[in-house]
């Protein structure tokens, strides 16, 4: 068979080839369309979830700051409660304190020890 015989042959074409091709383009068409449809449903209710958030996150911080505001005008009325809550707030100031206190000595320990080897070095060098 030479290189261009298949020029001079019929080539049949099988029956509903061309329905079923039109078929599948139109199938295509309607999944792509579909995608983009989906792709904007995303989108949008991505951008509605984020407003939900921010709107549950302000409305969260303003009934804090209110609640606060009251607690204080609530302690201006009542001295003794003051005295407690700001007895409870020193509490927390010095738990906090002393936790850093502690992580300092251990740092300062190793300072400690890591001169010690550095002047023993040096010592060593200089000698």
């Amino acid at each position: 068979m030479k290189p261009n015989d298949w020029k001079d042959k019929e080539i049949s074409i099988p029956e509903g080839l061309e329905a079923r091709l039109e078929q599948l383009i139109d199938s295509l068409v309607e999944q792509e369309s579909q995608m983009k449809r989906r792709r904007l449903w995303t989108g949008l209710i991505s951008a509605a979830a984020c407003v939900a958030l921010l709107l549950s996150t302000v409305v969260f911080f303003h009934t804090k700051q209110i609640n606060d505001v009251q607690l204080t005008v609530q302690n201006i009325k009542n001295p003794e409660l003051a005295y407690f809550e700001a007895q409870k707030a020193l509490e927390k100031v010095s738990v906090k304190f002393n936790k850093g206190t502690s992580q300092l000595t251990f740092v300062s320990e190793k300072v400690k020890k890591t001169n010690q080897v550095l002047n023993k070095t040096f010592n060593k060098e200089i000698k």
